[in-house]
C-alpha cells in the first residue's frame, strides 16, 4: 500500500514479496543458474573463436566530462527529471564548439 510520499512501505513490499515467492522470476534460482551457465558457456566459445567484443569507446573521454561536470555543478537528478536534457544539451554546446564524431553504438551506423 502507498504511503503518503507515494512510495511503499516496508511491511507492504515484504508481504507482496512473500506472495509471489512461489511464482516470481525474482526467485526462480535454478532458472537463474541455467541462464548464467548458458552465458558463461557462450562467452567461453566466442572467446575461443576469437569472437570476442570490442568496444566503442569514441568519445567517452567528452560523455565522461559532461557527466562528471553536471555532478560537479550539483545536477544529482534521476533519469527523467530533466538530467538527460541537460547532457544533451552540454553534447550539443561542444558539438557547436567542435564537431564531434558519432560513436557507432549511438548512431547505428550513422556518422559524420
Amino acid at each position: 500500500m502507498p504511503t503518503v510520499g507515494g512510495g511503499w512501505s516496508g511491511t507492504a513490499v515484504k508481504s507482496k514479496l512473500a506472495a509471489g515467492r512461489g511464482s516470481c522470476a525474482l526467485f526462480d534460482t535454478p532458472r537463474l543458474v541455467r541462464e548464467l551457465e548458458g552465458l558463461y558457456q557462450r562467452m567461453w566459445s566466442d572467446f575461443v573463436t576469437g569472437m570476442i567484443p570490442r568496444p566503442d569507446l569514441t568519445n567517452l573521454d567528452i560523455y565522461n566530462d559532461i557527466g562528471v561536470g553536471l555532478l560537479a555543478g550539483g545536477v544529482a537528478r534521476a533519469p527523467g527529471e530533466g538530467i538527460d536534457l541537460l547532457y544533451a544539451d552540454a553534447l550539443a554546446s561542444l558539438d557547436w564548439q567542435r564537431p564531434i564524431m558519432l560513436a557507432r553504438r549511438l548512431s547505428h551506423g550513422a556518422g559524420r
